[in-house]
């Protein structure tokens, strides 16, 4: 084996809980509008593009501000790592290069 090929967000790093609350006070910072728990978990099932759609989000400059928004947000809260995958991460490497 020479190589591991690892989906990063929600498997590697605990992206979710970030990503929902920062995108939640982007939309509100951005529109006003709040938006409720359920209308949020449709971020597990579609992409970002698909889901501002399905919530009528489509002009352009407030597409801008959610995402000036929700990357200032993610600068505060940033993501971590699941428990054990440094350890998880150097066992592979050692099993592959040593």
């Amino acid at each position: 084996m020479k190589n591991i090929i690892f989906d990063v967000d929600r498997t590697l790093v605990d992206s979710y809980g970030p990503e929902l609350t920062t995108l939640k006070e982007a939309l509100y910072l951005a529109t006003g509008n709040y938006y409720d728990d359920e209308i949020m978990k449709q971020l597990t099932v579609l992409t970002t593009d698909k889901f501002f759609q399905t919530i009528g989000i489509s002009n352009q400059d407030t597409l801008n501000k959610i995402n000036h928004y929700w990357g200032e947000l993610l600068k505060k809260h940033p993501v971590t790592m699941f428990p054990n995958i440094p350890e998880l991460l150097t066992y592979y490497l050692n099993k592959i290069y040593f």
